[in-house]
């Protein structure tokens, strides 16, 4: 659940409209709806012989702050990350009233936990080592993503690469975070400010992945601390990604690289297979399995060298 409580956008196209911006004159026709938000609603166009998406609203300053936030994300080498910026522009409907609305990228893929679900949790470490190096980036153009979720995260199809595509929590580093989800968030669970810093989006993405384990999420307890350790414990989990995890949410990394080096550092894929059996056999005995059945793509890689050549493969994409 996010902070912000919404009213259905003003901004409303019909399937097949046109759209023409006011100042630029770039064409846009309407595909369909994508989904709608606080800000605005977005939808699927074609321009010039391509997909991308628009998102439009009767909110300009909003807008403009996420058009700058795109390009944020470009100067900080993210562009890998987040959508790529093609337009801003306004538009003018029947009654003249004016509306402000951006064109970006469009990124096709698959939900992050049906990916997973149907390719196997084997495909995390290489994903977490891709999007710890570009949230690196981002952090050292001085932004985070702040609202970090599953539900933002998408799996592009070729090559398979964590994709983000909302930006609109991301904050400057230092400011105070505007928009959260509760169960991402590290002040939620009593476990750090809400202050804008690396290690809020370094939370929030171990609880993406807690949440891969978790489909219905869980309550938080009395005690939010002991209760999260706890699920990390009870998850059918290899004992070295429950270390990376507690890492992640109490706060002992600060920064990305870190949780970059871990990885890198972590026992070889043989080590890390052997462990996965073991977990493999008590989640047949578990309700969990009832849930999430993963399928492991990578058991003929007998060695941390064919681990590493998936990640460089992944590293070559950004």
């Amino acid at each position: 659940m996010t902070t912000k409580m919404w009213k259905k956008s003003a901004f409303k196209l019909d399937i097949g409209q046109v759209v023409v911006g006011k100042w630029h004159k770039n064409v846009y026709q309407v595909q369909k709806k994508l989904g709608e938000g606080a800000i605005g609603a977005v939808y699927l166009c074609s321009s010039k012989g391509r997909l991308v998406a628009l998102k439009g609203s009767d909110q300009t300053a909003s807008i403009m702050s996420e058009v700058n936030r795109l390009k944020a994300l470009k100067r900080g080498q993210g562009h890998s990350l987040g959508p790529a910026f093609i337009d801003v522009d306004d538009l003018e409907d029947s009654r003249g009233v004016c509306y402000s609305f951006y064109a970006m990228e469009y990124i096709d893929g698959i939900s992050l936990d049906n990916f997973i679900r149907i390719r196997g949790f084997d495909w995390l470490d290489p994903f977490i080592h891709q999007f710890s190096n570009q949230l690196s980036h981002l952090h050292q153009a001085g932004w985070v993503l702040g609202d970090i979720k599953i539900e933002n995260i998408l799996v592009t199809k070729k090559p398979h690469r964590l994709r983000w595509i909302d930006v609109g929590g991301m904050t400057e580093i230092g400011r105070s975070m505007k928009e959260y989800s509760e169960f991402y968030d590290r002040a939620y669970w009593h476990l750090g400010s809400r202050r804008a810093e690396p290690s809020y989006d370094i939370f929030a993405f171990a609880m993406v992945i807690i949440r891969l384990y978790y489909p219905k999420g869980f309550e938080r307890s009395d005690h939010p601390k002991k209760k999260l350790l706890e699920k990390i414990n009870q998850a059918p989990v290899p004992e070295y990604r429950k270390q990376l995890l507690k890492h992640m949410v109490q706060g002992d990394f600060k920064q990305m690289g870190e949780v970059k080096d871990m990885i890198l550092n972590l026992p070889t894929q043989q080590t890390r297979r052997s462990q996965s059996s073991r977990t493999n056999a008590k989640r047949k005995n578990s309700t969990y399995s009832k849930d999430i059945q993963p399928h492991y793509p990578w058991l003929e890689v007998s060695s941390i060298v064919g681990w590493l050549l998936i990640t460089s493969y992944l590293n070559l994409t950004f």
